[in-house]
């Protein structure tokens, strides 16, 4: 079974942001972390096959997008 979550590492633990749902307690799973960090780099393709100012236009709603997703996890 696979259930993707998003969760914060602090402090060097993983804290999922919400409910892991069908879980038994202190059931053994797997972890696979995918940090979000690098988003830029991996859209780089799509930003290159454009002209410098839709690039541009999308590379800051791009960052804007995330800001906001991630202000709303933190809180």
């Amino acid at each position: 079974m696979i259930h993707k979550i998003d969760a914060i590492y602090e402090n060097g633990v993983l804290r999922p942001i919400g409910p892991l749902g069908g879980l038994p307690e202190r059931a053994l799973v797997s972890v696979t972390v995918d940090t979000a960090s690098d988003y830029i780099s991996e859209l780089s393709g799509l930003f290159e096959t454009q002209s410098d100012d839709a690039s541009e236009v999308v590379e800051q709603f791009v960052e804007a997008e995330f800001a906001r997703m991630n202000a709303r996890k933190l809180n």
